[in-house]
């Protein structure tokens, strides 16, 4: 950590020895670039153990209890209900859905099933059993890891900007 400071702080880095990959890296790790953390993103055994740790956690019942009371808390929040009204309005032309949409009664009726349904634990254990599924799933893994390796490829000109200053 005080290295990374040190670096940025003036001092030209061109000193530092690029790391070995067994010097940062476990064994089978050999495609990851260390000075590339987008390249993390798109190594399988990561997609994999990335996609094993979110099925365990969505297979947790506290983490299903937890998420479920905090959907429910949302959508029996009235300025919630108005922006997920607003956000279906604002994605259709048809008069009668917008009118629908942002109707005051049909929202706080809407909210009231949405809560109720994220309170029920057989729809909590089915939702954790999705995402679970959904995250050990190898083309998920791979489409995630595609997906981040992109947004990092984005950010990191304006990210490596950050350390240099």
């Amino acid at each position: 950590h005080s290295d990374l400071a040190t670096a940025g702080a003036g001092s030209s880095s061109s000193h530092l020895a690029k790391p070995r990959h067994n010097d940062v890296l476990p064994p089978g790790f050999d495609d990851i670039d260390p000075l590339d953390p987008s390249t993390i993103a798109t190594n399988r055994k990561v997609q994999q153990a990335a996609g094993d740790a979110v099925a365990r956690g969505a297979n947790n019942r506290d983490a299903q209890q937890r998420v479920g009371g905090a959907v429910a808390k949302g959508a029996t929040d009235e300025r919630a209900q108005a922006r997920a009204g607003d956000a279906v309005a604002a994605s259709t032309d048809n008069a009668i859905v917008k009118s629908i949409a942002t109707n005051r009664k049909v929202q706080a009726a809407a909210g009231k099933g949405v809560g109720s349904a994220a309170s029920n634990e057989h729809v909590q254990r089915g939702a954790g059993k999705a995402v679970g599924s959904a995250a050990q799933n190898e083309t998920v893994q791979k489409k995630a890891g595609a997906g981040i390796a992109s947004q990092m490829r984005k950010g990191k000109g304006a990210a490596m900007s950050k350390w240099k200053s």
